[in-house]
């Protein structure tokens, strides 16, 4: 019976965040919480663990946190030089 309600209670919570983000004002957000959750699904599938259930060490979510954000440091920095290139070619 335990089980059963452990379902149940997962299922309203999914139904919960469902109404909310069907209930975004934002478009951006909409989009950005759209493809968390479908990055999270596909992670899901490739490494066969969830976040929530994976067992790394401390040590071993920062490195995976630094290494994350290095890499959009990287993707700004790129982004910001297109856009700077984009200035000169159109002379502003």
């Amino acid at each position: 019976m335990p089980h059963i309600l452990k379902e149940t209670e997962r299922k309203s919570k999914k139904q919960k965040f469902v109404d909310t983000l069907l209930n975004a004002e934002d478009p951006l957000v909409m989009s950005i919480a759209t493809r968390m959750i479908k990055r999270s699904n596909d992670g899901t599938k490739k490494y066969g663990d969830t976040m929530m259930t994976s067992m790394k060490s401390i040590e071993e979510w920062c490195d995976e946190a630094i290494e994350e954000l290095l890499d959009g440091a990287v993707y700004i920095e790129k982004l910001k030089r297109m856009l700077q290139d984009m200035k000169k070619w159109n002379g502003k």
